[in-house]
């Protein structure tokens, strides 16, 4: 018979190396999130230069932190949702068809959640847009984030299955009611 405390001695080696995982991938996501902020702050105001240098910078972290997420989804979760949205918008502010789930190489749930936090930062957007009297720019966007809504809003399922993506989609509803208000609202006020 197996003495116990060889047992647990045997597993310390086990939880230590997963500890060191989970540290890696704390201090990863944390950076990715924090790259992905300077990455949309750079799309908004036109930063190009900086944006190439802060999207190279984060396909490294997003790269390295996918070698240690195993068992830590709980963790990378957010950073992922992070990382699509920022993929998501470049592709909407560039005209380009919406990366998938396997282009970005992220669980569904993630890509999912990214695609719905997106729909703010394509209202953000709009706005800059209608501030700019470019109404032509706000239309698009306002027809990429339709686009979004219609399509999300077919997923009907429960959170265990879908996660935190219900939350979204009211988000999203709510998120597009204000956009359609914000253009009615431009248009009229050239009206008058």
């Amino acid at each position: 018979m197996a003495d116990f405390s060889a047992i647990i001695r045997g597993l310390k080696p086990v939880f230590d190396e997963k500890e060191k995982r989970q540290d890696k991938v704390l201090v990863l996501s944390r950076e990715i999130v924090r790259l992905s902020a300077r990455a949309i702050r750079d799309i908004h105001t036109g930063e190009k230069v900086e944006l190439s240098a802060t999207l190279e910078e984060l396909e490294g972290k997003v790269k390295e932190i996918r070698q240690y997420d195993d068992d830590f989804s709980h963790i990378t979760e957010h950073c992922y949702q992070e990382y699509v949205e920022i993929k998501t918008f470049l592709a909407i502010t560039y005209h380009q068809d919406l990366p998938s789930p396997d282009d970005l190489s992220m669980p569904v749930t993630s890509y999912l959640s990214g695609i719905a936090d997106c729909v703010g930062e394509i209202r953000r957007a709009i706005q800059i847009s209608l501030k700019e009297d470019k109404d032509d720019e706000a239309n698009y966007y306002f027809g990429r984030m339709n686009d979004i809504y219609d399509n999300i809003m077919l997923l009907k399922y429960s959170t265990s299955i879908i996660g935190p993506l219900k939350q979204k989609q009211d988000m999203v509803r709510s998120s597009i009611d204000h956009a359609r208000s914000e253009l009615l609202m431009a248009k009229f006020t050239k009206r008058s």
